[in-house]
């Protein structure tokens, strides 16, 4: 036989080549698993059954190129499946590292987040609005109120047909109020004043209808408890005066136009005869107006 390497000829118990000093290949095929010799062609080892290779039909040992002597010196020959097991453990390391990384930076974001939370105890500032320790918000920031109508007492006028009422303009109707009563409220929409020792009041509004006289009637009926010693009632106006104690409460509405105009007034009732006889002017002016 002859060198794969040189093409001298060698003997086949030699292991090297005497000429460029390669190793000796053999001809014969040997199973990588259990060392038997294999049949030419084979696809499995007949000793051991295990799948015949590529490999299998090569040298266990690469091919002499791989070797370069030196001066008679014979090098170990390298086998086959050092470089991937060395691969294998670079990847092992290379994971064990990755992992070791990511658990690193996992810590270092939660500790970045937990010292980002105030403590309890901690004052701080939110929004602009300072709580003290251990001090929180229970409500929304209050806004502001919105400015309510302003008195209009140039609504206010007097009474040229009799000087003891005064005349409230409203924005849709006028309406007579005694001179001495000490006004509270008056706006385009309403009219509130009080007798000077504050034992009577009357309230004169305007406000879209609602349900009607009817439903109306009742709903006032049953808001003041005493008994009803008069009450008229049409299909767009009520009236009703009710009892209570020693004191009355009177009330009249006028359905128009889609709005009820209303004016109510409480007066004691030892003073009966004085305040009866208001009550009638105020309707009059109001009426004649619709």
């Amino acid at each position: 036989m002859n060198c794969k390497k040189c093409g001298a000829p060698v003997q086949s118990s030699e292991l090297f080549c005497g000429n460029c000093g390669a190793p000796i290949e053999s001809n014969e095929n040997k199973c990588e698993f259990c060392g038997e010799t294999l049949e030419a062609g084979a696809v499995f080892c007949g000793s051991c059954g295990t799948p015949v290779t590529q490999q299998t039909h090569e040298s266990e040992y690469s091919t002499a190129d791989e070797y370069e002597p030196d001066h008679g010196f014979r090098p170990s020959p390298r086998r086959r499946g050092n470089n991937s097991s060395a691969m294998l453990k670079i990847i092992l390391a290379t994971c064990v590292a990755a992992v070791i990384v990511l658990g690193v930076l996992i810590g270092y974001m939660y500790n970045i987040k937990k010292n980002d939370v105030p403590s309890e105890t901690e004052a701080y500032d939110e929004n602009a609005i300072t709580y003290a320790e251990n001090d929180s918000p229970t409500n929304e920031p209050v806004q502001q109120n919105i400015i309510p109508a302003q008195n209009t007492y140039s609504q206010i006028s007097d009474y040229s047909e009799n000087s003891a009422y005064k005349l409230y303009t409203g924005d849709r109707y006028s309406i007579l109020y005694p001179a001495d009563f000490t006004v509270s409220l008056c706006d385009g929409n309403e009219l509130m004043c009080t007798s000077a020792d504050g034992l009577a009041s009357v309230d004169c509004y305007v406000q879209l209808s609602g349900s009607g006289a009817n439903s109306e009637y009742s709903r006032c009926v049953s808001d003041h408890s005493g008994s009803i010693d008069y009450n008229s009632v049409g299909s767009n106006y009520f009236a009703v005066r009710i009892k209570t104690g020693d004191k009355y409460f009177y009330r009249y509405s006028k359905f128009s136009g889609g709005y009820m105009y209303t004016f109510t007034f409480d007066f004691p009732a030892s003073q009966f005869n004085a305040y009866d006889k208001i009550i009638n002017d105020m309707y009059a002016y109001l009426v004649k107006q619709f």
